[in-house]
């Protein structure tokens, strides 16, 4: 990546200064929780290397059994479709090579790994704690928790996401900043 001039949020190269910043949730297959154990730390870690290789800053990598979030910042001439697709196309390989007759072939009888589908957005310096935050307590949580603040267009994102990536999910668990669910609780 390039660098940031000290004291500057931003990035700069001979031309241009830029901020970069996206969300990025990949969905298992049927929703399938695959992600667990050894599965789970050859994705992340071949996530981790696709995103070293490229350049791209990872700020947050977590996610549930069922999916992966992935916070990162990246340069302008990277395409966020084109790398969802390169992540989920080697991790994919690297997965179902080491566990398609083990773990994997419980789940899945073809050489299925991720969702066809993706869900990738933009994240503001107003969002961006939100956001961060919300994928660090998605670590093992089946259910949809959404954000925690009166932020309604970070509300909004998350819930497009759900309705996006979870055809197979029951409805979401909403806890509005005021309900007694979060009584005392740290809160986004």
């Amino acid at each position: 990546m390039y660098d940031k001039k000290k004291g500057h949020p931003y990035y700069t190269n001979r031309h241009s200064c830029f901020l970069l910043q996206y969300h990025m949730v990949l969905v298992t297959k049927y929703r399938h929780p695959v992600l667990t154990g050894g599965v789970k730390d050859l994705v992340y870690s071949t996530i981790r290397d696709i995103f070293r290789e490229k350049g791209l800053v990872i700020m947050e990598l977590n996610g549930g059994p069922d999916h992966v979030h992935i916070l990162f910042e990246a340069d302008p001439f990277t395409a966020p479709g084109s790398l969802a697709n390169i992540v989920k196309t080697k991790t994919s390989r690297f997965a179902r090579r080491e566990y398609g007759e083990t773990i994997l072939r419980k789940y899945y009888w073809k050489p299925f790994f991720w969702s066809d589908s993706y869900f990738v957005t933009t994240v503001s310096e107003n969002s961006l704690a939100v956001v961060r935050d919300y994928i660090r307590i998605t670590s093992g949580t089946s259910k949809f928790l959404l954000a925690f603040t009166h932020n309604h267009a970070v509300q909004q994102l998350l819930w497009m996401w759900y309705s996006a990536a979870s055809l197979y999910r029951p409805e979401p668990v909403i806890w509005w900043a005021d309900s007694p669910q979060l009584k005392g609780k740290n809160r986004l």
